[in-house]
């Protein structure tokens, strides 16, 4: 009851690769239009990237940023995994590419269970679906906030599984790195779960909760 919640997607009409630059200004763009203010923004994967840019890029609208396992700046060997997916959706190797996701999004322990619910999955994406993951991975590549992360000031909460098969844990030190000592942030680090730790983690709601009600 004491938050309001807000879900921003990508636009649906995407006709060619639409960056991670973009996407965070049209989010800004979107909440500018429905007139908020002094908001929280969670982002996990993709979406932290568009968090730390709206963090760094649009100071007067943020308060306070939650990110989940994401990185600063997409490098080359971070690339390596969007590469193959891209690569697999290209080729309507649709049933392979889901199963890639249930390998390098979840931790061991849990790929097994979960494979079917993603052949399952794969049988009913649609065509459109696809191009727009098509044109969203492609935009992710070459991402670089990094050298802006100094001037945040607002409160972070940066979450990480040291299981993280997509990014890696490292990218997660590489954001703290950059940080100046005017940014208030919390390290949370888990372990086991992998990339969407965000998702599987059972404490994970009650923790962004506890950070943001924190004054």
């Amino acid at each position: 009851d004491k938050f309001t919640l807000y879900i921003f997607d990508r636009k649906k009409d995407i006709t060619k690769p639409y960056s991670t630059e973009e996407i965070a200004k049209d989010t800004g763009k979107a909440i500018k239009a429905l007139g908020l203010k002094n908001v929280n923004v969670f982002g996990a994967s993709q979406g932290g990237m568009m968090a730390l840019w709206l963090a760094a890029k649009e100071k007067e609208l943020v308060e306070k940023i939650v990110i989940a396992s994401t990185t600063p700046k997409v490098c080359k060997e971070e690339f390596e995994i969007i590469d193959e997916w891209i690569k697999l959706a290209k080729e309507k190797r649709i049933e392979e590419l889901y199963l890639s996701f249930c390998d390098h999004l979840f931790a061991k322990n849990m790929r097994e269970e979960l494979k079917e619910s993603y052949r399952e999955a794969s049988r009913l994406v649609k065509k459109e679906e696809i191009e727009r993951f098509i044109f969203c991975g492609e935009g992710m590549r070459y991402f670089d906030i990094s050298k802006q992360l100094e001037t945040i000031s607002c409160p972070m909460l940066i979450t990480a599984d040291r299981d993280d098969d997509v990014f890696g844990f490292s990218a997660t030190t590489k954001i703290i790195q950059y940080l100046s000592k005017q940014c208030p942030y919390r390290l949370e680090i888990s372990e086991g779960y992998g990339h969407a730790a965000y998702d599987v983690s059972p404490h994970y709601k009650e923790m962004i909760l506890n950070f943001l009600l924190e004054k």
